[in-house]
């Protein structure tokens, strides 16, 4: 959805505590009140970029933590396997805290995975734990939003998610039109010349910005009513096939 790209591509707002422009100073307790009401959207998701990964809270039947799983759905995702010499992405270090090529040599010894000729491939026993866990895998994927494994697995529903993360995403830009809206209304209000450029450029920044939040929307609504049609006619089918 590139949300994030242009969420933090957002300009500094910090701004000199007294400064004019043609005798217009517009830095008054007005603006930095205006400012202050620009919408989180980690308020919205309830979780912010500091969200941990993982918190080894899932209790496994295998007694695996979930982020060590995350490693055999990694081995298991390509149907033909991965070449055994193949270097191990440096994020199961750097986010997960896993010596990887150990516990690749553990998954070994315990009959999971296989180097079979020049390919490392999962055992019937190692597909069984990938079928049961792969959904980790979608989990470990999202971008747009802070996940963590052992709180989203349990109730995971791939396409639930993505409906709710369109909703929260919807909430934002709405705020945030409704935040350029107070903005433009705010610099509007000094009647500045044209001659005043930064004033004019304030405005224009914020008339394009909210031209870009309403565009969103429009397109986020019809996203989610898509949605919500596949959801329910799925839910149909299912209800349909268990009558029968």
């Amino acid at each position: 959805m590139g949300f994030f790209s242009a969420l933090f591509g957002k300009r500094d707002k910090i701004a000199p505590s007294s400064y004019s422009i043609r005798g217009i100073d517009y830095y008054t307790p007005e603006y930095y009140r205006l400012l202050s009401s620009d919408p989180d959207i980690s308020k919205i998701y309830g979780r912010d970029h500091t969200f941990p990964n993982y918190s080894d809270t899932y209790v496994t039947d295998e007694n695996y933590k979930l982020r060590e799983l995350l490693l055999l759905v990694w081995w298991g995702k390509p149907k033909n396997g991965r070449k055994s010499t193949v270097s191990i992405p440096k994020y199961f270090f750097s986010d997960y805290n896993l010596n990887a090529e150990k516990l690749t040599r553990i998954f070994k010894s315990k009959g999971l995975i296989a180097d079979v000729g020049d390919k490392t491939l999962l055992t019937e026993k190692g597909q069984e734990l990938y079928e049961k866990y792969k959904a980790l895998w979608e989990i470990h994927s999202v971008k747009q939003y802070p996940t963590n494994l052992d709180i989203d697995f349990p109730n995971w529903n791939k396409e639930h998610f993505e409906l709710e993360l369109y909703r929260m995403e919807l909430k934002y830009y709405k705020a945030h039109a409704k935040y350029c809206k107070k903005m433009i209304d705010f610099f509007n209000s000094f009647n500045a010349p044209a001659s005043a450029q930064e004033i004019q450029n304030e405005i224009n920044y914020y008339v394009n910005d909210r031209n870009s939040d309403l565009s969103k929307v429009n397109d986020y609504q019809e996203k989610i009513a898509i949605m919500e049609e596949r959801i329910n006619d799925n839910k149909d089918k299912l209800e349909t096939l268990s009558v029968e």
